[in-house]
């Protein structure tokens, strides 16, 4: 939602680093005619990923879920991908009954969470060689939330049992809603501990990507920023001026944490801080 830079950056990070490189719909929003021709503009860059404006979130995941591959994920325009992975040694972890996800933003590098403000501890591994598995169940903070939309595999009969799940308990309590989704994060956890689900988590020894939180573009939760917070007006300007997303220079970091508040650019001309 009316971040078509963060998009790109999402998109071109996505299809360099990860492989095999799945196939991607977007759903965006755009309260402004110029986040539109952003999103336009997008579209012809990368014409191998379908556009679809959104109308009813809740719905067009749902029916998204049902046509997806075997395995699917979820992202975000504010996640940047910093080096390249093959899931091809993950894939007989992905299947297990008993492994919920295959996680891209965990790693034993994160050592550190936002929400907290502290060190977090890391599970113990139940294997740790050239892939983690640990307990979510009994695990703290990122380790012990096992649905998540920035970059986690998951298995397409495992995210349609869950979300239709969802629409079973809207219809027992319609405050548990998804219509958005910050929500689908949110019921979709609470809903894991309500049933008998896959208790174990694996991901790669180092993370795979990074959430640079710095703006908001949503109204649900008041989440906080890390950093002086980015416009996305300006953004949007600076993309229309040529700036994108410097992915090498993602790559050239080490990151203790999930989310940092610093947006590394390619720009031509130079961004402020929004006051």
């Amino acid at each position: 939602m009316n971040r078509p830079l963060q998009l790109d950056g999402y998109l071109r990070s996505l299809k360099a680093c990860l492989s095999p490189c799945p196939e991607v719909t977007v759903l965006f929003r755009a309260v402004k005619h110029a986040f539109l021709d952003g999103y336009r503009d997008l579209a012809r860059q990368h014409m191998d990923v379908t556009f679809l404006p959104e109308s009813r979130f809740d719905a067009q995941v749902l029916a998204w879920a049902e046509s997806a591959a075997p395995l699917m994920l979820f992202g975000c325009d504010d996640v940047v991908f910093r080096r390249k992975v093959s899931l091809s040694p993950a894939l007989p972890l992905i299947c297990r009954p008993d492994i919920i996800g295959f996680s891209l933003r965990l790693g034993k590098n994160i050592r550190f969470s936002q929400s907290d403000a502290a060190e977090i501890p890391r599970p113990p591994f139940l294997q740790r060689d050239e892939l983690l598995v640990w307990d979510w169940s009994a695990a703290e903070s990122h380790w012990g939330y096992p649905f998540e939309l920035n970059g986690t595999v998951y298995r397409r009969d495992l995210v349609l049992g869950l979300l239709r799940g969802l629409e079973s308990q809207r219809h027992l309590n319609a405050m548990f809603e998804w219509r958005h989704p910050n929500l689908l994060e949110l019921r979709g956890n609470e809903l894991l501990r309500m049933v008998e689900a896959p208790p174990l988590m694996a991901c790669f020894p180092e993370s795979a990507l990074v959430v640079p939180t710095v703006n908001c573009v949503q109204s649900i939760f008041d989440n906080p920023l890390l950093g002086p917070a980015m416009n996305v007006d300006e953004l949007e300007r600076a993309r229309q001026a040529g700036a994108t997303v410097d992915i090498e220079a993602c790559r050239q970091r080490s990151f203790d944490r999930i989310h940092v508040g610093e947006l590394l650019l390619e720009e031509k001309e130079p961004l402020h801080a929004a006051r």
